[in-house]
């Protein structure tokens, strides 16, 4: 038979076995979660990663590709490149943005703007380049992307050229 102490000090250890067995549940129950999340994130990364075309323009026949947070089109190579920076700078602006830079040559061109309200790593950056036989166009919201924002930028740049 147990006396008082004894009954106490089983009770003691019954009880800080049970402690440890919830804590070691609840560690196996944040590992499991852990490893759906990260697991999801991944699949969300890579299912993400599809590119999504789309019609852009005021006729809505040319076709622009939203991939990896950049929207790109080709249009014919007789489009010259600093054409393609004037109206992207007037696009921009006209949808409330303030240019930040402006370069460009013959060959390439890239403009830089941020939103009035827009944090320091927030912008938007629209270029152009000479391919072999067409000048391409991107549209990029950085850091994380938005192609809502990158398709109506590209929209507006594309009618400023006719488009």
């Amino acid at each position: 038979m147990m006396n008082d102490d004894e009954g106490i000090a089983a009770d003691r250890v019954e009880r800080a076995r049970s402690r440890a067995g919830m804590r070691m549940r609840a560690v196996s129950v944040a590992a499991l979660l852990g490893g759906v999340v990260g697991v999801g994130s991944v699949v969300g990364v890579v299912g993400g990663c599809q590119p999504s075309v789309g019609a852009q323009g005021r006729g809505r026949d040319i076709m622009a590709t939203y991939s990896v947070r950049t929207l790109s089109v080709q249009l014919e190579a007789a489009l010259q490149v600093l054409t393609v920076q004037a109206a992207a700078e007037s696009a921009v602006r006209s949808r409330g943005y303030i240019v930040t830079s402006a370069t460009g040559t013959a060959d390439t061109m890239r403009v830089e703007a941020k939103d009035s309200g827009s944090g320091d790593w927030d912008r938007l950056v629209v270029e152009g380049c000479v391919k072999q036989n067409s000048t391409e166009i991107s549209v990029r919201c950085e850091p994380w992307g938005d192609e809502g924002v990158s398709r109506a930028v590209m929209d507006a740049v594309l009618i400023r050229l006719g488009r």
